[in-house]
């Protein structure tokens, strides 16, 4: 894991709205 991979600023929320991305991503293509 590369230094700085969470950064304190506001980089946790980046990271939950892209996983919520990638999870919609992935249904549209299943279903």
């Amino acid at each position: 894991m590369p230094e700085g991979f969470i950064p304190s600023h506001g980089g946790y929320q980046k990271l939950l709205s892209y996983q919520k991305a990638e999870i919609v991503y992935d249904a549209t293509v299943y279903f």
